[in-house]
């Protein structure tokens, strides 16, 4: 760990490559760690591995981009979120939870499309948590819809707390 702490941003791909290589926890949240130090100075190079082929790096890569806790990531997050790995989606929700406000909330709404419905129950979920206008609107525009009515049923009831979690004036007169 001293040694990579001495890297400069000019190793970040090496230490990328490592992060698909490494198969002990310890050894890979080590650079992880390290990739949130390091991972500001080439936020872009450290961001373009969510396009890693390997689902466990670009997981990683999403959860050092949530820890790092900046508006820089998330259009890497927005990229991963589009991914079809579900372990990749669920950390970017976890990202996003992390990062909050109405910029994290706007890539929250679009997973509430997602084709899996776990997907879609915890994007509501960190919505609802999130507490920014967009956030509030985003899960009132869903209730709004024609559709809502035939949604999965614990789909519906996970909006809905969500809803009521975020608070806001209109929020609470949509579930009235």
């Amino acid at each position: 760990e001293s040694y990579l702490s001495l890297l400069g941003w000019e190793s970040l791909n090496n230490l990328l490559w490592m992060l698909g290589e490494l198969s002990q926890y310890p050894a890979r949240k080590m650079v992880c760690d390290l990739l949130v130090k390091k991972g500001f100075e080439k936020i872009d190079i450290l961001g373009s591995a969510v396009y890693d082929s390997r689902w466990y790096v670009a997981r990683n890569v999403v959860w050092v981009l949530g820890e790092m806790k900046t508006l820089q990531a998330v259009p890497f997050l927005t990229k991963a979120a589009k991914l079809n790995e579900p372990r990749v989606k669920t950390e970017v929700i976890k990202a996003l939870g992390k990062l909050g406000g109405d910029k994290a909330a706007g890539v929250l709404q679009t997973m509430l499309r997602d084709e899996s419905e776990k997907i879609r129950l915890y994007a509501a979920r960190e919505l609802g948590q999130n507490h920014s206008r967009a956030a509030c609107q985003g899960l009132t525009d869903v209730v709004r819809e024609k559709d809502f009515p035939d949604s999965p049923p614990a789909e519906m009831r996970q909006i809905l707390e969500a809803l009521v979690t975020c608070g806001s004036e209109e929020s609470l007169a949509v579930c009235a």
